[in-house]
C-alpha cells in the first residue's frame, strides 16, 4: 500500500475544497467508527485516510494538490516510526502551514501534545482548520524566535526552500526561482534548523526537511548544524523503510525517477 502512495501515480488537482470530507473523515476516525485500540494498532492506515481530508484543504497557489499529501507521507512514516520510541511528549511543527503535515503527526501519536508555529496569517489559519479537533496549538510566530520553553521531544523543521524538487508538478518555478535566490532561503534555512535544535531537550530529534535537492539546502545545511551544535546524525533510512535505493545514508534524498516522489531531503539529528 506504502508503496502505491509513494509510486506518485495518484494525482488530482481540485479547484474547491471538499470542507465536507475532511469534516467526515475526522468524525468517522475519531469520534465514530474506529475505538482507540484500532487506532493504536494501524496509525499508518489512519494517516493515510486523514492525509486524503487532509489532502482537499491545502491551498497550494490557488489549486488543490492531493499528489502534494501523498508526496509528504514518507514525513508522516517518520513521525510514525518514532512513535514507537516515545508515546507521549511535546512535539513540535517549526514550519507548519497549510497544516496537513501537523495533523497527520497529532493524529499519528496518540498522546502527544503537537504545537505548531506559522507566521503567515493567511497559513495559520489553514493550519487551524485542518488541525481542529486535535491536540494542536497554533502559534503565529517566526519559527527563528518564537518565545517557546525548550524541552521538545520531536521536532519537524519541512523549511521554506526553492522548491526545485517539486518541479514535475510546478514546471512554472523554475522560471521564478534565480540563483540568487539560494543563499536568503539557505540563510533562513540555518536559522530555523538552530532555533528547532535549541527547543528540543537532550536526547530529543529533528528532522530537518526540504522539498530541494540542492546542495546547499540540504547536506549544506546539515553540515553547518553539525559544526556548530551537540547533535549527531542518525540513519534516516531505517524510518523510510520499506522505501529502498536510498543510498548510503545518513541522509535520505528522494528522486521523481527513482521512488516516484518529489525530490525531498531529509536527515534526522539527535540533540545532545
Amino acid at each position: 500500500m506504502l508503496r502505491w502512495v509513494l509510486g506518485g501515480g495518484f494525482s488530482l488537482d481540485y479547484t474547491t475544497a471538499s470542507w465536507t470530507l475532511w469534516f467526515l473523515i475526522a468524525l468517522a476516525l475519531w469520534r465514530i467508527s474506529l475505538p482507540y485500540l484500532v487506532l493504536l494498532r494501524f496509525p499508518l492506515l489512519i494517516a493515510i485516510a486523514i492525509s486524503i481530508g487532509a489532502g482537499y484543504t491545502e491551498t497550494i497557489d490557488s489549486t488543490l494538490a492531493l499528489s502534494r499529501t501523498f508526496g509528504m507521507l514518507p514525513f508522516f512514516v517518520f513521525g510514525w516510526k518514532l512513535r514507537q520510541w516515545q508515546l507521549t511528549g511535546r512535539w513540535l511543527d517549526l514550519c507548519s502551514g497549510p497544516g496537513g503535515k501537523t495533523a497527520l503527526l497529532a493524529a499519528l501519536d496518540g498522546g502527544a501534545r503537537v504545537t505548531a508555529v506559522e507566521p503567515a496569517a493567511k497559513r495559520a489559519d489553514m493550519v487551524e482548520q485542518n488541525t481542529r479537533g486535535l491536540p494542536v496549538e497554533v502559534l503565529r510566530v517566526d519559527g527563528r524566535e518564537p518565545g517557546l520553553e525548550p524541552g521538545f521531544d520531536r521536532v519537524l523543521v519541512d523549511a521554506p526552500c526553492t522548491g526545485l524538487g517539486a518541479l514535475r508538478r510546478r514546471p512554472e518555478a523554475r522560471w521564478r526561482r534565480q540563483p540568487a535566490d539560494v543563499p536568503t532561503l539557505a540563510r533562513l534555512q540555518r536559522e530555523l534548523l538552530a532555533s528547532a535544535i535549541r527547543l528540543t531537550r537532550p536526547g530529543g530529534v529533528v528532522l530537518y526537511a526540504t522539498c530541494s535537492p540542492h546542495l546547499a539546502e540540504t547536506v549544506g545545511i546539515v553540515a553547518d548544524a553539525l559544526r556548530r551544535h551537540p547533535i549527531t546524525a542518525l540513519d534516516t533510512r531505517p524510518l523510510f523503510d520499506p522505501v529502498d535505493d536510498l543510498g548510503d545514508g545518513p541522509y535520505v534524498q528522494l528522486w521523481p525517477h527513482r521512488h516516484g516522489t518529489d525530490a525531498m531531503f531529509a536527515a534526522a539529528l539527535q540533540v545532545g
